[in-house]
């Protein structure tokens, strides 16, 4: 799958963890499904737990993790700190290109 260029940018500069996981989510969607997908925010839970089906489950206990940390940002009971939004944009790169050419 050809992964948008103008996605990866945004989830690179994007700064509210909401749309660093709606971004990430729909990117990984497209990796494994040769498919673009755009859902409403309430969904995006749905989509991961779909993605998260194929995924090493290191990986998958992280996303779950992140996820939780991004809906008590959402919901105003906590605010997700610079460390773990980069946690949250490398998980996907990881998941997307592959953990050798994140590291590039």
């Amino acid at each position: 799958a050809v992964v948008s260029t103008q996605s990866t940018g945004s989830l690179k500069t994007e700064e509210k963890a909401g749309e660093i996981l709606s971004i990430g989510s729909s990117l990984i969607f497209l990796k494994q499904h040769s498919a673009f997908l755009h859902v409403p925010g309430r969904c995006i839970s749905a989509v991961l737990k779909i993605v998260s089906e194929d995924l090493p489950q290191e990986e998958k206990d992280m996303l779950d993790a992140l996820q939780g940390e991004v809906v008590t940002d959402l919901r105003g009971d906590g605010e997700m700190g610079e460390e773990r939004k980069t946690a949250l944009r490398g998980l996907v790169t990881d998941i997307v290109f592959g953990k050798k050419e994140a590291e590039q």
